[in-house]
């Protein structure tokens, strides 16, 4: 599993800024993001290299900052690789609450971030593997 940060922003100009350049500043490094936004808030979800001290770092910059466990999987940069793991989970009537990917560093390959409900990660998990999926931990995200 990877832990994603999620940060709750005013839908307003700098707020983005104001996260990215903490981030920066103390060298963390952000591996993919995505913005669900509303009229007046958005929230900014993070995978990053070094997700508690970004966590930190923005606390203590009074962000209001969550974290949840997500699962990075291997997909394949082609058409149907999503189609691929979607059919697996839907099969096993797992649900995805959103998701988002990045491209893999070694070319051909993307990392799909997954949003599971608790009562069915561990099996979309279990689902995954036993499709042969490669799943990723925290201490894989900053080769990724």
């Amino acid at each position: 599993m990877v832990k994603q940060v999620s940060v709750f922003l005013k839908n307003q100009p700098g707020e983005l800024m104001t996260v990215t350049g903490l981030l920066a500043d103390n060298n963390v490094n952000i591996k993919s993001l995505m913005v669900a936004d509303t009229a007046d808030f958005g929230i900014l979800r993070l995978i990053l290299d070094d997700p508690d001290k970004a966590i930190e770092i923005l606390k203590e910059n009074n962000l209001l900052v969550d974290s949840t466990d997500i699962i990075a999987v291997e997909m394949k940069d082609r058409p149907g690789g999503l189609h691929e793991i979607a059919s697996v989970l839907g099969n096993e009537h797992v649900n995805i609450e959103y998701l988002y990917a990045f491209s893999h560093k070694s070319g051909g390959d993307a990392v799909l971030l997954l949003a599971i409900g608790k009562d069915a990660h561990d099996q979309a998990i279990e689902v995954l593997e036993s499709n042969n999926f490669k799943i990723f931990a925290q201490e894989d995200v900053p080769d990724l």
